[in-house]
């Protein structure tokens, strides 16, 4: 079986597994599980960026255990949905190796890899697998080297973090006295500092100005889009629903909008663009 080698990448889930505002949801191991036949069932995880973005994560379920000795095995019955994009995502106390394995309900494997947790490192691997049919899925854990000890793990959906980048525009938005509105695209595409999948979730526009306007409007959208998206008057933000699913790696449309009086100067501004994304923790 050709098993998937995974960067990695940190979690944030409670410590010492992941970090975060709202904890996720903890599954303790729970006694005899140490055949297929009597297999503790559990929960997939099915983390939802929508509620992550707002501190909640407790659609985030975490599955703790720990192998008692080097001849413990702990199982665990989950139900999955058929998805070839399914993750499984490890952390581990140091020291042990651990071998994760994964069977369909015929017991039939599935998915094998022996995880190692590198400490100077804190977070989680995670590795994809197929699901080709929905159904009962079993987790077995057991020792390749050591003692046993703590591991911990998710099953079913990617996790989500969240993270920022600031885009600077090369060129000013100008208005005058004739021109009230102004406008430009970004291609932002091939960013390669922000990672595959970003979703954008918030937008502040702000910049560097010269001179000022009046009744000031700064819209942003997908330059694919029909609608703009309005920004809050002094703060610049625009909140963006994570159902939307506006990818970041997109062009965006800017757009500025304003009154200049015979009696001022043109209004420039160069924007200055922080996105604020989530984006799934994959292989």
């Amino acid at each position: 079986m050709r098993k998937i080698y995974a960067f990695l990448f940190v979690l944030f889930i409670s410590l010492p597994f992941f970090i975060e505002e709202a904890a996720a949801a903890i599954i303790d191991e729970t006694e005899p599980n140490d055949t297929s036949v009597n297999a503790q069932l559990i929960e997939r995880n099915n983390h939802d960026p929508a509620q992550m973005i707002n501190g909640n994560n407790a659609s985030q379920k975490v599955l703790v255990g720990n192998l008692s000795s080097a001849t413990d095995e702990d199982w665990y019955q989950v139900y999955l949905p058929a998805n070839p994009e399914t993750y499984l995502s490890i952390n581990g106390q140091t020291g042990p190796i651990f071998k994760f394995e994964i069977f369909d309900a015929t017991l039939g494997q599935i998915f094998e890899e022996d995880y190692s947790k590198d400490p100077s490192f804190i977070g989680a691997f995670p590795y994809e697998f197929n699901v080709s049919t929905a159904g009962i899925y079993y987790v077995k854990v057991s020792s390749v080297f050591g003692t046993g000890g703590e591991y911990r793990f998710t099953v079913g959906s990617p996790n989500y973090t969240v993270d920022s980048y600031e885009y600077t525009a090369a060129t000013p938005l100008t208005l005058t006295t004739s021109i009230n509105t102004a406008q430009d695209t970004y291609d932002l595409r091939h960013i390669a500092d922000v990672p595959k999948k970003a979703i954008v979730y918030q937008v502040t526009f702000g910049g560097t100005k010269v001179n000022s306007a009046t009744s000031e409007y700064r819209r942003i959208k997908l330059a694919t889009d029909s609608s703009w998206i309005n920004t809050s008057s002094y703060s610049w933000i625009a909140n963006i629903p994570a159902v939307q699913n506006k990818a970041f790696h997109s062009q965006w449309s800017v757009q500025l909008q304003g009154k200049v009086s015979n009696s001022t100067k043109p209004y420039s501004l160069t924007p200055k663009l922080r996105f604020s994304y989530f984006y799934p923790i994959i292989p």
